[in-house]
């Protein structure tokens, strides 16, 4: 194995709307991958969930998708500077 893939879906099944425990929760998961195994790793999916087929729920849940994302983002990014 040369690195470890990870798919985060934060603050969706669990902790759900909690955006404020997004950035330690992607710290400590990618931390503890990293010692884990010694290897580099890769966020290689990120986002909120979804429930396939629906499309008309409107707009304030893709808010909130969105707002998932960039706090998802944003988060990964500080976690990958503390390693």
């Amino acid at each position: 194995m040369d690195i470890v893939c990870v798919n985060r879906y934060p603050a969706w099944y669990s902790d759900s709307g909690r955006t404020d425990l997004i950035q330690l929760q992607v710290k400590n998961e990618l931390i503890t991958w990293h010692l884990k195994f010694k290897k580099p790793v890769l966020i290689t999916e990120y986002g909120a969930g979804s429930v396939i087929g629906m499309h008309t729920v409107g707009q304030h849940h893709h808010h909130h998708q969105i707002l998932l994302l960039l706090v998802e983002l944003r988060a990964s990014m500080k976690s990958f500077q503390a390693l």
